[in-house]
């Protein structure tokens, strides 16, 4: 899924880094919630550093 090359390193396959920081999302989400941190908006702002923009109902699914 990713590649390599000489001039540009390693490149990441876009599908791979969206699962990846999904992931992550849903990671540090449950585990917040878990010590009574309420993050959700910090945790947009960390996905919108790195490039992905989330959907305002990205979070409704999740309780």
């Amino acid at each position: 899924p990713h590649g390599f090359s000489r001039n540009e390193g390693i490149r990441f396959a876009p599908e791979s880094l969206e699962l990846w920081i999904t992931h992550r999302l849903f990671l540090l989400d449950d585990w917040s919630a878990l010590h009574g941190l309420r993050c959700r908006q910090s945790l947009g702002q960390v996905a919108a550093m790195l490039g992905f923009e989330l959907d305002p109902s990205f979070w409704e699914a999740l309780p």
